[in-house]
C-alpha cells in the first residue's frame, strides 16, 4: 500500500514523519490493536524493526492500545536481524510497563542473544525465566545452549542439560548437537563423547550434523582412529 511504501522509505525513521504518515491514515487516536499488529508484522517481515518500534512509540503518544503482542513482534524482529541489545532493551521495557511477559517474549530475546553470541546475557534471561512464572521449553534451552556453543563455553552448555533433565524438558537432536559442538570447539572430545552416549541412551535421533560435530571434536583432539570409526558408523 501507499502507507507501507512511505514507512519503508524512512531511513532512519523519525517520529514526526511517522506521525504525518499515520495520523492522516488512521486519525488522531491511531489504529486498533489488530490493525496495529498486522502493520507491525508486515514491517517486521520487511526487516524494518526500527520503523516498527517508532510506530509503537507513536501509538503510545496518541494513546492507542499497545499490548504484549506488539512488543513480541518487535523483539522477534530484532532477534531476526541479530540486534540482540535492542531485543533485550525492549524486553526490559515490557517488564517496566508491568506487562505479563510470556514464553514468546523471552524466547525471542534469548534467540537474539544466540545470534549475537551473547551467552552471558542469554544465561541471565534463562535464569530469570526459571525463577519466575514464565513457561520454558526445549526451544528456549536450545537457543541458550547454542549461544554458549558459539563462544566455546562448553561447561556452561553442559550445565544446562541438568535443569532440562530435572525440569523434564525434552532434549532433542538440536540440544545434543549444540552441546557436542561446544565441546568440540573447546577440544573436549571426551566430554563430546559423553554427551553422544547420553544421546544414544535417551534414543534421540542422530542426524548428519550430530556425527559431523562429534567427528570434528575427535579431529580437534587428535583422535583420528575414533573419528574414522565414527565416520564409518555414519555411512552405514
Amino acid at each position: 500500500s501507499a502507507l507501507m511504501g512511505k514507512l519503508l522509505m524512512m531511513s532512519p525513521p523519525q517520529l514526526a514523519d511517522i506521525d504525518s504518515a499515520l495520523r492522516g491514515y488512521f486519525g488522531e487516536h491511531g489504529p486498533g490493536p489488530r490493525t496495529s499488529t498486522r502493520l507491525l508484522t508486515i514491517l517486521a517481515r520487511c526487516k524494518r524493526p526500527d520503523v516498527a518500534e517508532t510506530v509503537v512509540q507513536w501509538m503510545s503518544n496518541v494513546s492507542a492500545e499497545v499490548n504484549l503482542f506488539h512488543y513480541n513482534v518487535l523483539v522477534n524482529a530484532y532477534a531476526k536481524t541479530g540486534e540482540w541489545l535492542k531485543a533485550v532493551r525492549l524486553l526490559s521495557v515490557v517488564v517496566q510497563r508491568k506487562m505479563q511477559t510470556d514464553k514468546i517474549t523471552h524466547s525471542a530475546a534469548i534467540s537474539a542473544c544466540e545470534k549475537g553470541g551473547e551467552w552471558k546475557t542469554a544465561l541471565v534471561l534463562l535464569s530469570t525465566m526459571l525463577q519466575g512464572s514464565v513457561q520454558f521449553d526445549t526451544t528456549i534451552f536450545n537457543a541458550t545452549i547454542s549461544a554458549c556453543e558459539k563462544c566455546g563455553e562448553w561447561v556452561q552448555a553442559l550445565q544446562l542439560l541438568r535443569p532440562m533433565a530435572d525440569g523434564r524438558v525434552e532434549m532433542d537432536t538440536i540440544t545434543f548437537n549444540a552441546s557436542i559442538s561446544a565441546c568440540g570447539k573447546a577440544d573436549q572430545w571426551v566430554k563430546a563423547f559423553e554427551v553422544l552416549s547420553i544421546m544414544v541412551k535417551r534414543k534421540v535421533e542422530m542426524h548428519t550434523v550430530t556425527y559431523n560435530a562429534a567427528i570434528s571434536a575427535l579431529e580437534n583432539g587428535g583422535e583420528w582412529v575414533k573419528a574414522v570409526d565414527l565416520f564409518g558408523e555414519m555411512m552405514q
